[in-house]
């Protein structure tokens, strides 16, 4: 269920579950869609704790929900926990310990493709809750429900569906709970159904024009004990593009809140390029909230490093002045194959007061294989991982693709992992930088994921070498008038040459291109049939190349040959001629070899 939320100005956003915080950040003025992709699956009530420019806090209560709701086929999904019920308080640490016991399990399954049903149970010292639930999914609508009982008397329903018709998209969303007995609530350390609640919704939203898209909205939502809320909304915006990276935006709104109108105009001109994004905004509001009227102006300036570095780099500032408040925000964001981090500064005077609020965060996941190994990391929300094996790749930048989309940049010579959402198939591919020269034993693979799963890819990379040479081949050629051979080389023309990346060729003239692992000594091919060896290891690259004038393929008998030749070389090495007596005379030494001649 998205969180929508309108903010007169620009503010921070807390979302509280229990009173724990989970998720938190900066939203500019007007209608926001909260980013909930952080957020756990279930269904829970949260705290909305919205803190604007001057200080000035609110807070609204809602249902979240977020499931999946249809297991993969033949893939029934269960659960089952147990544990104690703690109550989180913002001022203590630890949560406190309220004795009670909670053991909850659930039994989903897909009955048909486009059917799935499930079964559900909670269980405290003093109570039972079952719930039993179907969704229907058609190529144009999705419908879900659910109806729940306690064994204290209170139960509900719940009931939600989008559909598409054309170019129109509908959706509904409605839940009502009837509390368990009053006096049980009272006395019970944790009534499962503690309230009577209602909410209502529905949305339509259809392209109008040819940039232009109009949306409806009306949402009803209570609780007893508690406040109800009612607003309709109805926003058309319009985009305008005009080239070379600016466009403008029109947009207008009006809203009944509770009884009480707001209109709402803006225009936005908005200017990128490579590494900028600039915007400029003038707001106007009309509202008979107690809220920010009139004229508001905005300009904001946001540089991204585009591959600058390994990293994602990011960093923004804006400012904003109306009739009553003046503020500055900055704002920064690091992403890395270990995880995301974000930090934001906010400073607004007004006539009678002067606010600072500050964010900082850090995301990242740990992630277990099945073999038990732990690598920790990923700048992405999610449920379930896969981890790339890059320890071959040592010293390389690598680049991580889901589905064709860059997610981050990862540094070779260890197990990265990536967390991603479940009940997807995703096509994860990496491409070298160009700082190595790499080759891959996959260039991408295909995987599905559920919630839980971890799937090594296993992504071998080896080094390679581009190895620049000419071929030769020493052939036998004997005078046929004074009988004598000598031995010269010449050129192997058109031969296939194996042991590198891929089919190598030489030419017309014995030239030949190609990709060779660092670990490769030896390389193949043929004369005349025969098999003929090309040594490389006295070879030594230089920046990922090997340069060579000549490469000789010899066959095993002219290896034997050169064997035993360099042995022979050897020996006549190690022959040791006596030394000369040093004492004689030059005399003495001219007639000791005179008398050896004699003799």
């Amino acid at each position: 269920s998205p969180i929508e939320l309108f903010l007169s100005t620009r503010g921070r956003v807390d979302i509280f579950r229990d009173g724990r915080l989970i998720s938190s950040g900066f939203y500019e003025a007007g209608n926001q869609l909260i980013d909930s992709k952080r957020l756990p699956n279930g269904a829970y009530l949260i705290d909305i704790v919205v803190t604007d420019d001057s200080g000035t806090t609110r807070t609204e209560q809602q249902l979240f929900v977020k499931s999946a709701l249809l297991p993969p086929p033949d893939a029934p999904q269960w659960f089952v926990e147990a544990g104690q019920v703690r109550l989180r308080a913002q001022e203590d640490v630890l949560p406190e310990d309220i004795n009670a016991n909670l053991l909850r399990s659930v039994y989903r399954w897909r009955q048909k493709d486009w059917l799935g049903f499930g079964a559900a149970s909670a269980i405290t010292d003093d109570q039972f809750l079952g719930e039993l639930s179907s969704n229907v999914y058609t190529n144009w609508s999705e419908l879900g429900g659910e109806l729940y009982s306690s064994s204290q008397g209170g139960w509900g329903w719940g009931v939600r569906g989008s559909a598409r018709w054309q170019k129109t998209n509908f959706s509904v969303s409605s839940q009502r709970n009837f509390q368990d007995d009053s006096d049980f609530v009272v006395d019970a350390a944790y009534p499962l159904i503690p309230q009577d609640r209602w909410l209502y919704s529905a949305q339509a939203s259809r392209p109008l024009f040819r940039n232009g898209l109009a949306s409806l909205s009306h949402t009803r939502s209570g609780s007893d004990p508690g406040m109800n809320s009612r607003r309709n909304t109805l926003t058309y915006s319009y985009n305008q593009f005009i080239g070379n990276g600016k466009a403008l935006t029109y947009r207008g709104e009006l809203s009944d809140i509770d009884g009480d109108q707001r209109i709402m105009l803006s225009l936005q001109f908005r200017a990128t390029s490579r590494h900028w994004n600039n915007t400029a905004q003038l707001d106007w509001v009309d509202s008979e909230l107690n809220e920010t009227e009139g004229a508001a102006a905005t300009v904001a300036t946001a540089w991204r490093d585009q591959d600058i570095f390994v990293d994602d780099i990011e960093l923004g500032a804006s400012a904003r002045i109306d009739d009553d408040i003046q503020s500055l925000n900055l704002n920064g964001r690091h992403q890395s194959q270990y995880g995301s981090g974000r930090a934001e500064l906010s400073v607004s005077d007004t006539d009678y007061s002067s606010t600072q609020q500050y964010l900082l965060g850090y995301d990242t996941s740990i992630v277990v294989d099945e073999q038990s190994r732990v690598s920790m990391g990923s700048p992405l929300p999610g449920q379930s991982a896969v981890v790339l094996d890059l320890e071959g790749a040592e010293g390389a930048i690598i680049d991580v693709y889901s589905d064709g989309q860059r997610q981050f940049s990862a540094r070779g010579g260890s197990r990265v992992p990536m967390t991603l959402q479940p009940y997807q198939q995703y096509e994860v591919s990496i491409k070298d930088r160009g700082t190595q020269m790499l080759k891959y034993d996959n260039d991408s693979v295909s995987t599905s994921l559920y919630v839980g799963d971890v799937d090594s890819l296993d992504f071998q990379a080896s080094k390679i070498n581009v190895l620049v040479s000419r071929l030769y081949i020493i052939e036998n050629v004997c005078s046929e008038v004074t009988n004598e051979c000598y031995q010269i080389p010449m050129p192997l023309r058109s031969a296939a040459i194996s042991g590198t990346e891929g089919i190598v060729f030489s030419d017309s003239e014995g030239y030949f291109q190609g990709e060779v692992s660092t670990a490769t000594t030896q390389l193949l091919s043929d004369i005349e049939g025969e098999p003929c060896y090309i040594d490389l290891s006295a070879l030594e690259a230089s920046n990922g190349v090997m340069r060579s004038g000549r490469l000789y393929c010899s066959t095993s008998a002219q290896l034997e040959q050169e064997k035993l030749k360099q042995e022979q070389e050897q020996e006549q090495e190690q022959e040791v001629i006596e030394p000369e007596d040093s004492t004689l005379t030059n005399d003495e030494r001219a007639d000791s070899t005179l008398n050896d001649q004699s003799d």
